[in-house]
Parts: structure tokens; C-alpha cells; sequence
């Protein structure tokens, strides 16, 4: 976003810098050369680094002063969440998945694992997005006295799939936007929506991919397959649907959706901490 956003400042001063220099070679002409091209200070990005957002600005709204009160409430919903999450893989994910590659994993009991898990796994999905998006964010917004605090919408009203993930997560809706769609419609696709929005969707599945193999430490691309997949397809089928439909299949599809999810890269974690491959030299 920080080069994104200042490389056309710095081809518009170029051409700028070309032109007075070739004009008259004397020393105003010099000085106004090396003003031409404009970078922001180092706090401007160093603020950038810690602020809530992902798009870059010189600068950005700013609260009058810190409410203290306001802040340590958020940091302790952060500790309380860690703890309930402390408290369901011990008492769930573990419990269920722990001897997985141990024993073995029937259809059946797969399927009963998978229905036992449900409820857990969306307190993990409906706390994570409390955690982050609402508590952590406002936490760090409040002490660097961030003005913009549209972190998301009410995306539990979503209809479509289009509504949810624009309300989903404002903060990286907007980066996805402003730098991945923008820039496709523009200059890659030339004025076609359809591919610069998958360009979207696979972007973000692939981030969001990243992130988790990084963490767990595994290639198990279900994440992938599930955002570049099935949620996209889910996209075009209930585009027309009632709001009340619509809202159902969002709920529906959340609620399994996560729960298979979370069971599945559960599984894989296991069995590969269960069974760890030999190697024959």
C-alpha cells in the first residue's frame, strides 16, 4: 500500500524533475528539481505500520485524546477470548482429534466427530471475529487515537455472499478493492468486472491459505478450495434469492461450512503429528 501509493508521486515528480532541469541548468531551477518529487516523513509510514488499516494515507483521522477505560476493556476481551479458546481445544479439538492417525477414522465416525464439533467450531469463528475485528482493532485504534472505526458492517444481515464478504471484514475489503480490484478492472482486464472480481476471490483465498499453512505448518489448501470454490459458486446461485432464503443459505453455509473446516485441518494436524513420516536414505 505505501509503495502503491507513492510511486505515482514519484513518476509525476520525475517527470517534473526532467523538465525543469532541462529548461535552464542554474541553481533555483536545481532546488525546485529536488523539491519536485514529494515523499512523506518516516513517522507518516511508521504510523501506517501500527494503524488499523491497510491503506496507506499521509494522514488519517485523529480522536482528540486516549480513553484509557475504553482501552483496557478492549485488551481484556483479548485475554478473555484467549482463555475460551485455551478452554475448547483443550476440551473439544483435542479431546476429539488428539489420536486421530492413531486409530482408526470410519465414515461414521468422521460424521459424528464432525456433528460434535459443529457448535465449537463456530464459537471459534464468531469469537475470532469479535477478537480481532472488534476488540483488538479498536484496542490499537484507541491508543494511536485512529478516527476511522468502520472495522466491519452488520454482515449477520447478508443476503448474498457479496454482501457478507464487503461487510465481512471492512479492513481488508477495502485493501482488496482499492489495490487488487481497481488496478485489474483498470489496467488488467480493461473494464471487465467478472475477472477482476475472482482476481479478488483467489487473492484473498490464497492469503488467507498462506497464512494458515505458515501457522499449522502443513500444505492442506481446503481453505482454498472452500473460498475459490464453493464460495464463489455460492455467489452466482443466490444472487436473485429472497432476503429472508438468502439470509438462511449465509447461516447455513457459515455454520457448516466452518465446522468442517475447523475439523478438517483438526485432522490433518494430528495425523501428521501421530504419524510422522520415515524416510529410507
Amino acid at each position: 500500500a505505501f509503495v502503491r501509493t507513492n510511486a505515482g508521486r514519484v513518476l509525476a515528480g520525475k517527470l517534473k524533475t526532467d523538465a525543469i532541469t532541462s529548461d535552464v541548468d542554474d541553481v533555483n531551477n536545481a532546488q525546485q528539481a529536488s523539491q519536485a518529487i514529494h515523499l512523506p516523513s518516516f513517522s507518516s509510514y511508521l504510523y501506517f505500520l501500527f494503524a488499523p488499516t491497510l491503506l496507506y494515507r499521509d494522514s488519517y483521522p485523529r480522536t482528540t485524546h486516549i480513553r484509557w477505560k475504553f482501552a483496557l476493556a478492549r485488551f481484556m476481551e483479548v485475554i478473555a477470548v484467549a482463555f475460551l479458546y485455551s478452554y475448547i481445544f483443550e476440551r473439544y479439538i483435542k479431546v476429539q482429534y488428539g489420536n486421530i492417525g492413531l486409530e482408526e477414522l470410519s465414515l461414521r465416525t468422521f460424521v459424528i466427530k464432525l456433528h460434535s464439533m459443529v457448535m465449537p467450531n463456530n464459537i471459534i469463528f464468531l469469537c475470532g471475529f469479535y477478537l480481532v475485528l472488534h476488540s483488538w482493532l479498536n484496542f490499537t485504534a484507541e491508543l494511536l487515537r485512529f478516527g476511522d472505526r468502520m472495522f466491519y458492517r452488520d454482515w449477520w444481515t447478508s443476503s448474498t455472499y457479496d454482501a457478507y464478504f464487503r461487510n465481512w471484514n471492512v479492513v481488508v475489503h477495502d485493501w482488496l478493492y482499492e489495490y487488487i480490484y481497481k488496478e485489474s478492472y483498470n489496467h488488467l482486464f480493461k473494464g471487465s468486472k467478472l475477472p477482476a472480481s475472482l482476481m479478488v476471490f483467489y487473492t484473498s483465498a490464497l492469503v488467507h491459505e498462506h497464512i494458515i499453512g505458515f501457522a499449522l505448518r502443513l500444505f492442506f489448501p481446503v481453505l482454498f478450495c472452500f473460498f475459490g470454490g464453493f464460495a464463489v459458486l455460492l455467489v452466482f446461485l443466490f444472487r436473485n434469492a429472497s432476503k429472508r432464503v438468502g439470509n438462511f443459505v449465509v447461516w447455513f453455509t457459515l455454520i457448516f461450512g466452518n465446522g468442517l473446516l475447523f475439523s478438517l485441518y483438526s485432522i490433518e494436524y494430528y495425523a501428521r503429528q501421530n504419524c510422522p513420516r520415515t524416510y529410507e536414505i
